[in-house]
């Protein structure tokens, strides 16, 4: 539905990718070239080459200090987008709340990294992270989500429920009358016969 108003008259009918930002929050800014012109950046004339080799949408640049990057697509014009990497991520689709969830995330790209949820990485002495590549192609990032865990944080009152129910089971497997006798007892007839 947000696409539609792509699709509006506009008051600049020239340039209707500059209405891009106020569609989608998660792109900043829109910078594009035409056909017969040239970039004047240098980061955009080489992933232009690459987008129009590819023919998809190439990572021109990261500021992962800022946490922005820049898309560089070439079609009949060539288009630059720059996106917010906090806007990478579908937060309304997310499992966990980023202000209090103590697990940390961060995209990682070419050795950089890009903080987007603080969680707690206090020094402990667990650590157990997961990592998944975004699925789009024109954005190389790892997604990155580690849990650090210390003693006080353990699952101890599931663990003792755990230790008591198998420990009760096997009290009432042994309290069972004549059980091991008669077990053995069965298998020692079946040998005499």
């Amino acid at each position: 539905m947000a696409t539609l108003a792509l699709l509006q008259t506009s008051t600049d009918a020239s340039r209707p990718e500059q209405r891009l930002p106020s569609v989608y929050s998660q792109i900043l800014a829109v910078q594009s070239r035409d056909r017969n012109a040239v970039w004047n950046a240098p980061r955009f004339a080489a992933a232009d080459v690459q987008s129009r080799t590819l023919k998809r949408a190439v990572l021109a640049d990261a500021d992962f200090v800022r946490g922005r990057c820049w898309l560089d697509l070439h079609a009949d014009s060539s288009y630059a987008l720059q996106i917010d990497m906090r806007g990478l991520v579908p937060w309304s689709e997310w499992p966990m709340q980023p202000d209090s969830s103590p697990v940390r995330v961060k995209l990682e790209a070419t050795g950089q990294q890009f903080l987007l949820q603080t969680g707690h990485a206090d020094s402990k002495l667990w650590h157990f992270d997961v990592s998944m590549h975004l699925t789009s192609d024109s954005q190389p990032f790892d997604v990155v989500a580690a849990r650090y865990m210390g003693w006080p944080e353990l699952p101890w009152g599931w663990m003792l429920a755990w230790t008591m129910a198998v420990a009760a089971l096997l009290v009432g497997l042994a309290a069972v009358p004549g059980c091991p006798t008669h077990c053995a007892g069965r298998a020692g007839g079946r040998h005499g016969a």
